[in-house]
């Protein structure tokens, strides 16, 4: 009897692994999917092209170049596709923040869950509503964004809610994949019901 339980055990704590295993990669490549699509990759260069034109050009404006209300409003074309494109993600794949019907101007949005796009100094280039800046992030998170740490990072806790964060580097179209990235996207999810569900099934098994 006494062996029969511990192999109830056991394969209920490998089928509980398999499944975490299986949630987390899941949620991983819904973000390597945002940071592979070829749009995406097209759109960032070019904002990012743009911002540097808009940079360069400040105060000085060679006859050849486009004017800066040109320029900028580029960036915010760009910006608009780039942040459609994650609201749309983030929605399907529930990354997405909740928030209420109607925001109000006075308001902050929720923060939390979302998809962000930073540009390879790790300053924001779009994101979702709600995602919050890097400053409001555990030091720990913030350090390890960009430094090549293995994704999932640690879980840590947001707002009395626990969270984990998943990254992806993003390359231009033309560039090998030992390249250096011009941006990466950065995915944060609520371990909500849809992972807790997966720790209780252990208990579940045992008891029956």
């Amino acid at each position: 009897m006494r062996s029969q339980w511990q192999r109830q055990l056991q394969l209920s704590v490998q089928a509980t692994k398999t499944q975490l295993e299986q949630w987390v990669s899941a949620q991983q490549k819904v973000i390597t999917d945002v940071a592979e699509n070829e749009s995406m990759k097209l759109y960032l260069a070019e904002l990012l092209a743009a911002k540097s034109a808009v940079e360069q050009t400040a105060g000085e404006i060679p006859a050849a170049s486009p004017t800066p209300a040109t320029a900028q409003n580029d960036t915010l074309a760009l910006a608009t596709y780039l942040r459609n494109l994650l609201v749309a993600e983030a929605r399907r794949h529930g990354f997405a923040a909740p928030q209420p019907e109607t925001l109000d101007a006075n308001i902050d949005p929720v923060a939390g869950s979302g998809i962000a796009i930073f540009d390879n100094r790790g300053l924001l280039v779009s994101s979702t509503v709600g995602f919050p800046m890097r400053l409001n992030l555990p030091g720990e998170i913030n350090n390890n964004l960009f430094n090549g740490a293995p994704s999932p990072l640690s879980p840590f806790v947001f707002n009395n809610k626990p969270y984990a964060i998943f990254t992806a580097p993003v390359r231009s179209v033309q560039m090998d994949d030992d390249a250096p990235p011009i941006g990466f996207v950065v995915g944060m999810r609520e371990l909500d019901a849809s992972f807790t569900s997966i720790l209780e099934s252990p208990a579940e098994a045992v008891e029956t």
